[in-house]
């Protein structure tokens, strides 16, 4: 999109606040995980990549490695429209190493319950530069819950996604 998604203004909202919003009620601690100072203006502690220019993948290590809990749910900025049933579906079918949803047959491993038993695996990959979490969902034997609420997986990528976005509400 050319710019941070997080960031952007929905509505007069940033795009991060809704996923705050929604989290809230259910987890004591939320961070975000980003490079961006700017996103100090939300109160929450920022998680820096420990090792950057590495994806998603960077991410969620560094999130895990930063984490104090066995199990850490994480979720992107770009989905505004998250919900308590979807993320309690998968507490409630969470596995010993990660629990990612899926919708329409596309894995989301930017919305999931990764446990930090997986801190050196991830170390590993990422040092050998496979960053594909696809594949590294399936070699650790992940738990791929189907989603079937469709406006939870709406990720904004595009200027034509948030388009759609806006004109939905």
């Amino acid at each position: 999109m050319g710019e941070d998604k997080g960031l952007k203004l929905l509505h007069g909202k940033h795009l991060i606040q809704y996923v705050i919003d929604s989290l809230i009620p259910y987890f004591k601690d939320i961070k975000i995980s980003t490079n961006n100072p700017e996103y100090e203006q939300f109160g929450y502690e920022l998680v820096v990549d420990i090792i950057p220019e590495k994806g998603p993948m960077g991410g969620i290590y560094s999130s895990l490695k930063n984490s104090s809990y066995d199990d850490v749910f994480i979720t992107g900025c770009d989905m505004p429209c998250i919900s308590a049933s979807s993320f309690e579906r998968l507490l409630q079918q969470k596995n010993q190493t990660a629990t990612v949803a899926v919708y329409k047959e596309r894995v989301q491993p930017l919305f999931g319950i990764y446990n930090r038993i997986l801190i050196p695996l991830l170390e590993t990959k990422i040092e050998q530069n496979k960053l594909k979490m696809f594949d590294f969902l399936q070699k650790i034997k992940a738990n791929f819950i189907e989603m079937n609420n469709e406006d939870v997986f709406l990720n904004i990528n595009t200027l034509e996604d948030f388009k759609h976005l806006e004109d939905k509400e």
